[in-house]
This record gives structure tokens, sequence and C-alpha cells, in this order.
């Protein structure tokens, strides 16, 4: 009887399905693509590359255009981090505004899902379905109140933005949106306004 074939442990292959905050804080970031992102829907992980040019200067620029908006309603904002929802589900918004600071240990590792007033998503083309789709819908579920999109062109063109209310049932409300050259103003969940173009990278 021949001997069974001894493979090397893959946690990609080998936990597909399975992943939960704990196998990931075991087994992540994985050696062979260590500058990705890792998010994880019902166990099942998801990479994405490290963004390009055009979202990276965006990225840098919200603190800049809303930060100072998000402190005076009393709120904190974030840049990348998991937000969960469970222990196998999780995603990582751009930016994100929490309502107050997360207890000390692993919750400042997993942000729980009670504590987001809005994540911000940088749209990419690659994940344009979850982007705008999926990520609201979880947050809805789970009752976060605000999700904002913010869609920056890879070549010339024009930014585009949208601030949705959400809800737990029915489709969200965008309560204020617009691209380069408007003025996309905000009443909640703090108020600010500013012209998209200011997340345009030169």
């Amino acid at each position: 009887m021949a001997a069974p074939v001894m493979t090397e442990f893959d946690p990609l292959r080998d936990l597909a399905g399975k992943w939960t905050t704990d196998l990931a804080e075991q087994y992540l970031p994985l050696p062979s693509h260590p500058y990705h992102t890792y998010e994880c829907v019902d166990g099942r992980l998801i990479m994405s590359a490290a963004e390009c040019y055009e979202n990276g200067f965006a990225q840098m620029r919200i603190d800049r255009i809303l930060g100072e908006a998000v402190e005076a309603a009393g709120y904190i904002l974030l840049g990348q981090v998991n937000l969960t929802f469970a222990d196998n589900r999780w995603i990582v918004p751009d930016a994100l505004v929490i309502k107050e600071p997360p207890a000390r240990g692993k919750q400042r590792t997993w942000i729980p899902y009670m504590h987001a007033v809005m994540p911000i998503e940088l749209v990419s083309p690659s994940s344009e379905d979850r982007d705008c789709i999926d990520k609201p819908a979880m947050c809805a579920a789970a009752g976060v109140p605000y999700f904002m999109q913010i869609q920056v062109p890879k070549s010339i063109g024009p930014v585009r933005v949208s601030v949705q209310r959400l809800r737990r049932r029915g489709a969200p409300t965008v309560i204020a949106s617009g691209r380069s050259g408007d003025r996309v103003t905000m009443d909640e969940p703090f108020s600010v306004s500013f012209d998209p173009e200011r997340f345009n990278a030169p």
C-alpha cells in the first residue's frame, strides 16, 4: 500500500471558506501576498492589491477634506481598519467614521460594526460591484447608518461622490452627491461642503 502523499499546509487552500478573525491574526498577511488588503465574507477570504496612485492620493485627502467636520460632530475619523460584522465577516473601508473609541484589546484590531457611523470607500474598477453594492448592503443589514463612495478617474475625468443613508430594509437614500465642479453639501452625519475635485490627483 502506497504511503499517503504529504502536502505542505497552504492557508489559502486549506482554510478556504473557514476564515475567522482568529485565523486571520494567525496567518495573515500571507508571505506570498504581503501588501494585499484582506476582507472576508462568510469565511471566504477576498484579497485586493494595493491601490493605484489616484486612489492613494484621494485616501490621503479624506482627512484634509472631512477631518475637521467629523471631529466637530464628536466623531472619530480612521484610515483603513478592519470593520467586523461577525468573526467570519469583515471589510476594510478606505476610511471609517466611528462614534467613539473601541475598547482596548482585540476591538482595536477588529472594529465592531456597532461603532461605525460611515464607511468611506474609494471605488475601484476591479471591485466596483463590491464597493457600490455588496459593502453598502452588508453595512445596511447590520444597522450602519451611512456610507460614502468616492470614485476617482484613472485618467482625465471628474471625481464623483455619493453619500447614502442606509436602511436595514429597502434601498438607501442618497443624501448628497456631485462631481468635480459641484458643491457636495452634507448636513448628516456631520456638516461639510466641498468640491469633489479636491480628491483628484495631479
